[in-house]
């Protein structure tokens, strides 16, 4: 869409209830003590809502990963990367 994401994201809706205004993506955060990590995508309409969502059952599988791209860093000359760059995407 070639939009300034630094605009559009809308981090917080507190006291906000309602639609949120055009060209703007909003994120939603809860944190409970036992959860791992449970994260939801919702594409979402007037008329119909798409969900995508990751359950994680350990922790382990986050320390992967991280240790996956730090192999992955050790390998590279200096410069700036992203998960992307990591997971060659």
């Amino acid at each position: 869409m070639n939009h300034d994401f630094k605009k559009m994201a809308i981090y917080s809706r507190v006291g906000n209830i309602g639609a949120r205004k055009k060209n703007t993506i909003g994120f939603s955060v809860i944190r409970t003590g036992s959860t791992v990590g449970n994260h939801t995508i919702i594409f979402a309409n007037k008329h119909e809502h798409i969900k995508i969502t990751h359950q994680a059952t350990d922790r382990s599988i986050f320390a992967k990963g991280a240790i996956k791209s730090a192999i992955w860093l050790c390998k590279k000359d200096k410069g700036f990367f992203s998960m992307n760059d990591v997971l060659k995407l």
